[in-house]
């Protein structure tokens, strides 16, 4: 199935998530572990998870398979359904060739457009392909408990079967605006949550910690020495002042935490000159 989808631009599930960017000798991604901030009454562990296992690729590719026969039959009967639709992104993988692969990775994540949900199911004019997934068109409907639009397309398609017309365009999609309202709220705070359990886990390291093997990503400005890096023992991208000659790609940079305080939000991160 994965085989299918990747000639029509598919995009590796790890391009996406907080995925390490290892690599084997032949310059291809070795692993790819997702990194989990837990909390406890005194301090803060992380916790390690790897994105790839069969079970794991079997469940993400039923899961896009799903959506993908649901939005068929949402099209084929002109239902209101949330398709969610993804341009191309602007940047090709041949483009990026030549670069570190690591860097090829952050880079074609940062040019994916964001998704975008569409619920009328006959717009010409409009493009329902999703491009990350390769699919021709993608409702998101397995997981209903957890993602309130899943549930919208749940009570869509329970409207059809019973014949009943449920909720139309408009309505559809004044329920998702409200709903996306919230969701940003959420999602502010939990990323609010997440930078203060980090900036706990670098504090309870000690000032002068040092993160080994740190890789960079990107020059921010190179002139002032800001740049993303890439620090495999957080598993996170983060911003770092970087005061030694590097470019996009080059790994092994030890990087310094000079702050951390997480009822400020503050962390600071120095990568110096050898």
């Amino acid at each position: 199935r994965r085989r299918w989808r990747e000639p029509r631009a598919a995009l590796a599930a790890h391009m996406r998530g907080r995925a390490t960017p290892e690599e084997d000798t032949r310059g291809h991604a070795s692993t790819a572990t997702e990194t989990v901030l837990t909390a406890s009454e005194d301090h803060v562990t992380i916790k390690r998870i790897s994105r790839h296992s069969p079970s794991r690729d079997l469940v993400s590719e039923l899961m896009i398979l799903a959506g993908e026969v649901l939005s068929g039959i949402g099209l084929k009967h002109t239902l209101p359904l949330p398709y969610r639709s993804q341009t191309a992104v602007p940047v090709s993988k041949d483009e990026l060739a030549d670069v570190p692969t690591a860097v090829r990775r952050y880079q074609l994540r940062k040019h994916l457009l964001k998704s975008s949900l569409i619920t009328s199911p006959h717009l010409p004019q409009i493009s329902y392909h999703h491009h990350a997934l390769g699919v021709a068109a993608y409702v998101q409907a397995t997981s209903p408990i957890r993602r309130f639009v899943d549930l919208l397309a749940h009570w869509q398609i329970k409207s059809h079967l019973r014949g009943d017309t449920g909720s139309s365009p408009e309505q559809l999609q004044d329920t998702i605006t409200a709903m996306e309202k919230t969701n940003r709220r959420l999602t502010i705070a939990e990323r609010a949550i997440d930078h203060a359990y980090l900036c706990a886990y670098v504090s309870d390291r000690g000032p002068g910690h040092v993160f080994p093997a740190c890789t960079l990503l990107q020059w921010l400005n190179q002139d002032r020495g800001i740049a993303v890096l890439f620090v495999p023992d957080l598993g996170r991208e983060l911003v770092a002042t970087v005061n030694r000659p590097a470019v996009p790609g080059d790994t092994n940079l030890p990087c310094t935490a000079t702050a951390a305080d997480p009822f400020t939000g503050t962390l600071s991160l120095t990568c110096e000159s050898l």
